[in-house]
C-alpha cells in the first residue's frame, strides 16, 4: 500500500513538472519549484504555476501523529498588499494519510489520564488553505506560510488545522 502511495505521489509531482504554462508567475519567471515544509506535514513541497494567479501546490511528508500524507491544494494568488514581493493566496484541496499512526486520547471526566492508540488505516480529508507568501526580486526563493483547517470524510469524521511555513527553490 505505501509502495502505490509514493507512486502515485511520483506521478502527480511527473505531470506537475511536464505540462506546460502560457505565463509562469514563480520567481525569476519559473513556473515550477520545490522545496521543504515545516509543520503539518513535515517533508518535502512542490508547486506548479499554471498562470498568474492560480498555481498547484503538493506536499509529501508525515504528519504529527505520524501518517506518511500527501496532499494537493488548488491556490489563488490575491494581491492583497498589492505588492510584487508578497501575496496571499486562497484555495482547496484533498490530503491522504496512509499506514500507522497514533492518537492521543483523554480518558475519564477528569482530564488527568491520557493514552495513545496505535492504529493502521487510510485517511481522506478536504483541505481549506490560506496563507502568505514572500517571491523576493531577482531571487530563486518563494518563502511562505499557511494554515489550512481540514475536514475528514474517511476513516472518521472530524476537523484538524495544519500549518506549515516553508521554502521552495525555483528551477
Amino acid at each position: 500500500m505505501q509502495r502505490f502511495f509514493y507512486t502515485l505521489a511520483a506521478s502527480v509531482l511527473l505531470c506537475l513538472v511536464t505540462a506546460t504554462t502560457v505565463m509562469a508567475q514563480g520567481p525569476r519567471r519559473k513556473s515550477f519549484g520545490i522545496g521543504i515544509v515545516l509543520g503539518d506535514p513535515l517533508g518535502l513541497t512542490a508547486k506548479y504555476w499554471l498562470n498568474r494567479e492560480e498555481s498547484i501546490a503538493a506536499s509529501l511528508g508525515t504528519s504529527y501523529f505520524g501518517w506518511p500524507r500527501v496532499q494537493v491544494d488548488y491556490l489563488q494568488q490575491i494581491n492583497t498588499f498589492r505588492s510584487r514581493v508578497t501575496t496571499t493566496y486562497i484555495g482547496g484541496g484533498v490530503g491522504v494519510g496512509l499506514g500507522s499512526g497514533h492518537d492521543w486520547y483523554i480518558a475519564g471526566d477528569d482530564s488527568t489520564a491520557w493514552y495513545k492508540r496505535e492504529q493502521s488505516k487510510t485517511g481522506i480529508a478536504v483541505r481549506f488553505v490560506a496563507g502568505i507568501n514572500v517571491i523576493p526580486r531577482r531571487s530563486h526563493f518563494e518563502y511562505y506560510v499557511e494554515v489550512a483547517p481540514n475536514l475528514g470524510l474517511l476513516s472518521g469524521f472530524g476537523l484538524a488545522l495544519d500549518a506549515g511555513l516553508g521554502v521552495r527553490y525555483y528551477l
